[in-house]
């Protein structure tokens, strides 16, 4: 099937009528005439995924009658976009012993590291999982500084995906869009084993769209 309708949710706007392989962008910019909202900047999530508007209905298996929300970005953010993240706020981790034959991108460092993937072309760890440290910074946020973590191998963009902690301890807080909802959440813990980076494993997680994460490291041991 070619043609579908599926329903954008956002003040009840109605279903309508799109291609399958029609690029989201032009689907999302025929919403935004329709809700009143064209210079409006929004997030266009479904199965708590940020959809990509470089990317097509039929590259995200959407199908007749689904359902995409619509996340109006001024009436929620503070610094920056919500991204997909790991959803830390389930707090189930894994202890990884360190090795001394990981190749250089992928050393922790005491206190918060974030694990991403590297987006450098030509870069060793090119779409790979890298740590980056953040060493003796005591504060992070995820939603103002992501543009700023780099791969540690190549110094280009990465795509952040979960958080590490060596030898510390931590408190997070962050907001969470999940379900049509957006729910507050706070934990606090330490990682004290000294051969081992405790962090937030992705598969037992799974994702969510953060709209604000806030990392603090109480104190280091």
């Amino acid at each position: 099937m070619d043609e579908i309708a599926i329903l954008i949710r956002f003040h009840d706007i109605k279903p309508y009528n799109c291609k399958r392989n029609e690029l989201l962008s032009s689907v999302f910019e025929e919403f935004k005439k329709n809700s009143g909202k064209l210079y409006s900047k929004f997030l266009f999530i479904y199965n708590s995924t940020i959809l990509d508007q470089n990317k097509t209905l039929k590259e995200y298996n959407i199908l007749q009658g689904d359902i995409i929300n619509a996340l109006e970005c001024e009436n929620v953010l503070g610094g920056g976009l919500p991204i997909n993240f790991t959803d830390v706020s389930k707090n189930i981790y894994i202890e990884q012993k360190f090795s001394k034959k990981v190749p250089d991108y992928k050393i922790a460092s005491k206190g918060i590291n974030v694990i991403g993937i590297c987006k450098g072309r030509g870069c060793k760890a090119y779409n790979q999982a890298v740590i980056c440290p953040l060493k003796e910074k005591k504060k992070f946020n995820l939603i103002e500084e992501k543009d700023d973590l780099e791969c540690p191998k190549c110094r280009n963009l990465m795509i952040p995906k979960t958080l590490g902690f060596y030898s510390c301890e931590y408190k997070i807080k962050g907001k969470k869009y999940e379900k049509d909802n957006i729910t507050s959440f706070e934990l606090e813990d330490k990682a004290i084993k000294k051969d081992s980076i405790k962090y937030f494993d992705p598969e037992k997680n799974g994702n969510t769209i953060i709209i604000e994460l806030i990392v603090e490291v109480i104190n280091f041991l």
